[in-house]
């Protein structure tokens, strides 16, 4: 019964990501034509800052990158943006539970420093921000990094 749910819940992940994929297109085309949209946003210079976390996620088990970090990499294939992932310079607990604990410390304390900084960002004239919520917020890591 609970590999069954598992597979299900890795089944419905792909759907959902499928569909954000396909939210991601609705906005990049928006009312242009789609190949013209494209071209454009491919002429500028751009950049994806996220923030994602793979591991033991809620519902589907552990998984190998996490879901921001898999529509980051479709914007830049989509644009040819530049990415640039923030991480942690204390890895999160792989385990879900510890995670969502060390999370909700890291943002009470405001306390969540990164291991690297963003870069330069003023050479960009496109910025995509990529995030999970927690708890109606963004990660500390990504109010550090910002």
């Amino acid at each position: 019964m609970y590999i069954q749910s598992i597979e299900k819940n890795k089944v419905d992940v792909k759907n959902n990501l499928r569909k954000i994929k396909k939210l991601t297109l609705l906005f990049l085309y928006e009312k242009k034509g789609k190949e013209k949209m494209l071209e454009n946003y491919k002429e500028k210079k751009s950049l994806v800052i996220y923030f994602s976390r793979a591991d033991e996620n809620y519902a589907v088990g552990y998984i190998a990158k996490g879901n921001t970090e898999v529509i980051a990499e479709y914007i830049k294939d989509l644009t040819s943006a530049d990415l640039f992932k923030v991480e942690p310079k204390i890895p999160y607990a792989k385990d879900y539970n510890t995670c969502i604990e060390e999370a909700k410390e890291r943002k009470k304390n405001h306390d969540a420093p990164i291991l690297v900084p963003v870069p330069d960002i003023s050479t960009y004239e496109v910025i995509y921000i990529g995030t999970p919520v927690y708890w109606g917020l963004m990660p500390e890591e990504m109010v550090t990094a910002l």
